[in-house]
């Protein structure tokens, strides 16, 4: 049957002996090191007497199908050799973690300080064939993690969301940590890393405001910078250099009512969103 790799499962099976003279049992053997027969509590089959267990072990150390099997020699005559054929099944689950920016870090783009970014998600999936289970998710103190279970069936999956909330200004980066009752692959990091906004808390309306975006990570060769407010009016943007497309990004902007949000673009692929507060 199935039986979980690291695990052992026994069965047993009977020498019966319903000659006239003892049987003598020579040599009793498994050919595969998954099956192992246990030590045999006599080397005689009395004539007409009761039969004798023989108790088989396996401890499968890898997935899948397993096959051996038991060679019992004795002083028989004519069945003096006799094989008993053995199979079984070793089962275990396997993490798999992924998430949509694979290999990269899982980035939660621009944040301002106090606020919380928009959620980013990975997935936690069991490839195997037998249960998952003691599944937990850790991070750093500023990620917040939504509910998830703690077991998974074979071929079941889950998408966990994170949220980062930066404590202070500045760059961000650290790990969360999957863990899994799954010894090969618990833990698995995902590499996070997040940038915090730098500027003032409030903008004045009709007034030209320059803010500054501190990227951690480079962008690419088409960025845009765009508001949801549509009376708030991104005027100009500007990197230090032309060719230079990482460290602060330079924002002008004009409010003219209502709060807003700025949302950073990277070919077209949202990268982060920034609440603007305005005041009159």
């Amino acid at each position: 049957g199935d039986v979980r790799v690291g695990q052992v499962a026994s069965k047993t099976f009977e020498i019966q002996n319903p000659g006239t003279a003892d049987l003598h049992l020579q040599a009793v053997s498994s050919n595969s090191p998954a099956f192992t027969v246990q030590a045999l509590p006599s080397s005689i089959v009395a004539a007409g007497g009761p039969p004798l267990t023989v108790t088989v072990e396996f401890h499968p150390t890898a997935r899948g199908p397993q096959t051996g099997s038991v060679e019992v020699r004795t002083n028989d005559p004519q069945h003096g050799v006799v094989a008993v054929n053995l199979s079984g099944r070793g089962i275990a689950p396997e993490m798999a973690v992924s998430w949509p920016s694979l290999p990269n870090p899982l980035d939660f783009g621009v944040v301002k300080q106090g606020l919380t970014s928009i959620s980013q998600r990975f997935s936690i999936q069991n490839i195997g064939d037998d249960s998952l289970g003691s599944i937990t998710v850790s991070g750093p103190a500023e990620l917040t993690f939504s509910v998830y279970s703690a077991t998974l069936v074979p071929r079941a999956s889950q998408e966990i969301e994170a949220t980062y909330t930066p404590g202070s200004v500045g760059s961000f980066s650290g790990q969360i940590k999957v863990e899994s009752d799954d010894a090969s692959h618990s833990p698995t990091f995902i590499t996070v890393t997040g940038p915090v906004t730098i500027y003032p808390a409030k903008f004045k309306v009709n007034t030209l405001t320059q803010i500054s975006l501190d990227l951690v990570q480079p962008l690419g060769s088409v960025i845009s910078v765009i508001c949801d407010n549509p009376r708030v009016a991104v005027e100009r943007l500007k990197f230090p250099s032309d060719k230079q497309l990482t460290g602060y990004l330079n924002v002008m902007l004009r409010a003219k009512l209502g709060p807003c949000d700025l949302i950073v673009l990277d070919s077209g692929i949202k990268k982060g969103r920034v609440q603007i507060e305005i005041e009159n």
